[in-house]
């Protein structure tokens, strides 16, 4: 799998396609009016899923993290979390807000583990990155297989 940063139009077309087929629960709109990157996760040339992110000073807004159904649970989310904290990095980011909806929660709780995380009352919160220079990644959760084998 493969992180992109600035996907092309025809790749969010096809991505939204997918995603507005989810039985569970369809995804309108992929698409951010105010963002200043989205990041798309690509597997085998297909988009599997994207994260837009709004920048605003010093911080930035996870504003959307979709991934496509049969790619949840494979590590998608995550890669596409940490490629926005890498871009969050190279952009001297200090604070990412993100906002919890439903079922996220979870997947938030596991992702931000060992992270510094403050609540903004009950569906949102916020990432402080400890100092600029800091790598946020592991280098060994990077290499792992999308799918978990």
């Amino acid at each position: 799998m493969e992180i992109t940063e600035t996907p092309t139009h025809e790749q969010i077309q096809v991505l939204q396609g997918r995603l507005s087929r989810d039985r569970g629960a369809p995804i309108a709109d992929v698409y951010g009016a105010l963002v200043a990157v989205q990041l798309m996760a690509v597997e085998a040339g297909v988009p599997v899923g994207i994260a837009s992110i709004s920048q605003y000073g010093t911080e930035a807004e996870l504003y959307k993290l979709y991934v496509v159904p049969e790619y949840r649970r494979c590590r998608v989310g995550k890669a596409l979390f940490q490629g926005a904290l890498h871009w969050m990095q190279r952009h001297g980011l200090l604070v990412l807000n993100i906002e919890m909806i439903g079922e996220s929660y979870r997947f938030w709780k596991t992702v931000t583990q060992g992270m510094q995380v403050t609540p903004l009352g009950q569906e949102k919160f916020f990432i402080t990155l400890q100092e600029e220079g800091q790598d946020l990644v592991p280098s060994s959760s990077t290499s792992a297989d999308p799918h978990g084998r």
